[in-house]
C-alpha cells in the first residue's frame, strides 16, 4: 500500500487544491479526493441517499492504493492543479 511519505504528499497536495478552488469548487478535502479517485478511474460506488437525501460516495479509500496507484494519483493531482494555477505548499519532485 502507499508510504507514509506518499500519504503525507497526497493530503498536503489535496489541502492546496481545496485553498485554490480551482473551476469555482469550493469543495472540502474529502471531496476533492473522491473527485481525483474518480477522474483517475477508481470505482467510487454511488450509494442513494436516505429518504430522498443526496446520493453518498462509498467505498473510496485512498489508504487501499498501491504505491504506484497513489503516484499516479498524485501526478494526476500535480497535472490538475498546473492547469489551475494551483499553488503547491512544497516542491514537485516527480
Amino acid at each position: 500500500t502507499r508510504t507514509p511519505d506518499q500519504n503525507a504528499k497526497l493530503h498536503a497536495m489535496i489541502s492546496d487544491v481545496c485553498r485554490c478552488k480551482p473551476e469555482g469548487r469550493a469543495w472540502n478535502t474529502d471531496k476533492w479526493k473522491v473527485g481525483f479517485l474518480a477522474f483517475m478511474g477508481q470505482e467510487v460506488e454511488m450509494l442513494p441517499g436516505l429518504e430522498g437525501s443526496p446520493a453518498f460516495p462509498y467505498g473510496f479509500k485512498t489508504s487501499r492504493l498501491t504505491t504506484r496507484e497513489c503516484a499516479d494519483l498524485i501526478e494526476c493531482i500535480y497535472a490538475y492543479g498546473a492547469r489551475h494555477d494551483v499553488n503547491w505548499s512544497e516542491p514537485h519532485d516527480g
